[in-house]
């Protein structure tokens, strides 16, 4: 399926993901997406993903940019960060496997963050347009989706929660 953006112009397009999925079995046992679902569904769902690759230094999106697709991390590593890279706030290093961008999956808004590409990085994702489609055509792996979805979002709340009442703010005396 084609792209239904330009949001990725700094990215190399690959094309459908299926066929790279089916040719690199192990990628499955790194996306939680995918996990716990049988092969025919997981193609299904690849068939609705597009695959990109991105240079080091490369920017995936700015914060502030309209939210329109979630990305795996297939090979490689993604900095993310609020503000500026060097003086901003770090938010997380992304390998292999981790997504990022989910919550363009539920709202087209602004990104919270910008993403970096540390290493040469393949990702594969999955567009809102694409996930309406999905959820047109099968309305039961959209469901698997987004539960997945709600999870990683809910797992990230619940980390952000727990930091917010350790260390970092006892020391800035901040509570």
């Amino acid at each position: 399926m084609a792209p239904s953006f330009d949001q990725f112009s700094t990215l190399d397009d690959l094309g459908d993901f299926a066929p790279i999925l089916r040719a690199r079995p192990d990628i499955l046992v790194l996306v939680k997406l995918f996990r716990g679902l049988p092969p025919e569904d997981v193609d299904i769902i690849a068939h609705y993903m597009r695959a990109y690759v991105a240079l080091e230094d490369t920017i995936v999106f700015r914060e502030g940019d309209i939210g329109d697709a979630m990305l795996f991390i297939v090979e490689g590593m993604v900095h993310v960060y609020r503000g500026d890279p060097v003086d901003g706030a770090t938010l997380g290093i992304l390998d292999r496997g981790k997504t990022f961008g989910e919550m363009a999956l539920v709202e087209n808004m602004p990104r919270s963050a910008t993403c970096l590409v540390l290493h040469d990085s393949m990702f594969a994702a999955l567009t809102y347009t694409n996930f309406e489609r999905l959820t047109a055509n099968h309305p039961r792996l959209a469901i698997a989706v987004l539960k997945e979805v709600a999870r990683m979002l809910s797992n990230r709340l619940r980390h952000a929660n727990e930091f917010r009442e350790g260390g970092l703010f006892d020391f800035l005396d901040l509570k």
